[in-house]
């Protein structure tokens, strides 16, 4: 059976809600993790992390400004640094809006383990 292709994108408004969020109101629960680090005409840098949990380590988020974007904003890509201060670091690139994508672009295949001379 084929799947319908569905559009794939970030919500805008759930954007809007979590800048609104970190911008205005630093005291809801999201304030206590996120702050942003950087917000100018270009580029929106949001950090994250627990101070509770530092194994959990911090994610950096950054955003391009670019009019557009669902809610003005393309992620361009994250940082995360872990509690061994590991960085981790992913760029995007070619990012498109509102295009469909298959549903088996998000299939995972567990690999199998071939019979070798072990077992």
């Amino acid at each position: 059976m084929t799947s319908t292709p569905q559009r794939c994108g970030i919500d805008s408004v759930e954007i809007v809600r979590v800048e609104r969020l970190l911008a205005e109101n630093t005291d809801q629960d999201l304030a206590r993790f996120a702050h942003v680090v950087q917000n100018d005409a270009q580029v929106l840098m949001i950090e994250a992390r627990d101070s509770r949990r530092r194994e959990f380590g911090t994610i950096t988020i950054a955003f391009a400004k670019v009019a557009g974007a669902p809610a003005g904003l393309m992620l361009q890509g994250w940082n995360t640094r872990d509690a061994q201060n590991n960085l981790t670091t992913v760029r995007l690139s070619n990012q498109r809006f509102n295009v469909p994508v298959a549903d088996a672009a998000f299939r995972y295949r567990e690999p199998t383990r071939r019979r070798g001379p072990r077992g």
